[in-house]
């Protein structure tokens, strides 16, 4: 299972520094989520376009959530987003990806990293060089839960 793991991660590093033309616009940030299963989170994100001529973003992001009692949970989420075209000052969004989720119960020297896979939407508003968000997203398999949040996105480089 771990080099599952790894081969996947790999393979999303490899799509965000690959699939980027030259002339792509990245964005960094910070979020708040709140999982089903796992209580308040925490984390940080990267997003960019991937210059290609369907409106498509991807975003990378680490999330650290506080589970009620011992455990620790952590998720490296990699989703591609499609931007659904409309007039205004912000985009609607929807997508899937990869989640990959480790929890540590605490205590018993047991702990689990498992592959899952991300089904969502957000809205993102899109002012000059700040982009605030909020997102929806189900991961299936793994810690299958119901997560929302939202974020700023900075920069647009």
């Amino acid at each position: 299972m771990k080099k599952g793991v790894v081969l996947s991660a790999l393979a999303l590093g490899g799509l965000l520094f690959t699939s980027s033309p030259a002339h792509a616009q990245v964005a960094f940030g910070a979020e708040a989520l709140f999982g089903s299963d796992t209580d308040f989170g925490l984390g940080a994100r990267v997003q960019t376009d991937l210059g290609t001529s369907i409106p498509l973003d991807f975003s990378g992001s680490f999330d650290l959530f506080f589970p009620d009692g011992p455990a620790d949970y952590w998720e490296i989420n990699g989703n591609v987003w499609y931007e659904i075209e409309v007039a205004g000052s912000g985009v609607p969004y929807v997508g899937a990806g990869l989640n990959i989720g480790h929890i540590d119960p605490g205590g018993d020297g047991f702990s689990d990293t498992e592959l899952a896979v991300n089904l969502g939407g957000g809205y993102r508003f899109d002012f000059t060089n700040t982009s605030p968000f909020v997102e929806a997203r189900f991961t299936i398999g793994g810690v299958e839960q119901f997560v929302i949040g939202g974020g700023v996105l900075i920069g647009w480089f």
